[in-house]
């Protein structure tokens, strides 16, 4: 299941979508058309009512629906849409767990300078190419504070990629720090929907030229234990945003300005960004 939050030219506030074969399908419109199996307070399109509040109830069977091939045309969005950060940028904190040398560091950024699919990413232009570096980000859908691995782990909400974009001598894993700018998405995936997921393949493409970057296993951590470690440092609420990185095999890597690059996560999905420099 893919969980995706999305801007409509139709609707003023963004929307919940699932994500299926490169579709993307209402919710609010699917549970109209096929009927829901939880009664849900509120705005049943907002992400963050459906997918942190109410822990995704019901997502998992309109998704099974789906897979089974029942794809009313009514909650197909074919309006005009872009894929936003798969969380809401306007309520969380970001806290970057950086697992470079087997070392664990953090440091926390503002959520609201993130990044979506497909986005030009805008960092301060230098007389270098921007360098960038691949991760995870990991959704929260509980408070924690100095949490066990189980408790970590069962405040996941999803799982989503990240690109860690920055120029010149920005302090690594130093989010939100001029020359620099984290890029996430481009759906959620609940931890679910990942058994084994530290066999994972990471893959990148550059110059139409693809390259393996290893697997999630790489990281050299697992994603609960990079949560249990973020929560001993500061503490967290739902709907805050974890980045876990890098992947030793990304460290070092470059794009040109203006150079699309696409990180395919397997069974996360592909994100795609651009680094233009800032005015």
């Amino acid at each position: 299941m893919r969980i995706a939050r999305l801007s409509l030219r139709s609707s003023s506030r963004p929307r919940v979508a699932l994500e299926r074969d490169g579709s993307f399908y209402d919710v609010e419109a699917l549970e109209a058309a096929l009927g829901s199996v939880v009664d849900v307070p509120g705005d049943r399109w907002d992400f963050h009512a459906r997918v942190i509040a109410l822990g995704g109830a019901g997502l998992a069977e309109l998704d099974a629906r789906l897979l089974k091939g029942e794809r009313p045309t009514a909650a197909r969005i074919t309006d005009r849409f872009a894929v936003l950060p798969p969380f809401e940028c306007e309520r969380a904190t970001l806290l970057q767990v950086d697992v470079r040398g087997g070392m664990r560091s953090s440091r926390v950024g503002l959520a609201r300078a993130v990044s979506g699919p497909d986005d030009l990413v805008s960092i301060a232009r230098g007389d270098r190419i921007p360098l960038f570096e691949v991760g995870l980000a990991v959704l929260l859908g509980e408070d924690l504070r100095d949490a066990s691995r189980p408790e970590a782990k069962h405040a996941i909400a999803g799982v989503s990629i990240a690109i860690d974009w920055f120029f010149g001598d920005a302090e690594p894993g130093r989010l939100g720090s001029r020359g620099r700018s984290l890029q996430v998405g481009p759906s959620l995936v609940p931890l679910a929907s990942l058994v084994r997921f530290g066999d994972a393949a990471v893959d990148i493409e550059v110059a139409d030229a693809r390259r393996s970057l290893g697997c999630v296993r790489d990281l050299g951590i697992s994603l609960e234990d990079a949560v249990a470690f973020a929560s001993s440092e500061a503490p967290l609420r739902a709907g805050d945003l974890i980045g876990i990185g890098p992947l030793p095999a990304s460290i070092g890597l470059a794009a040109a300005w203006h150079q699309p690059i696409a990180v395919t996560v397997e069974r996360v999905g592909t994100l795609r960004g651009t680094a233009v420099p800032s005015r």
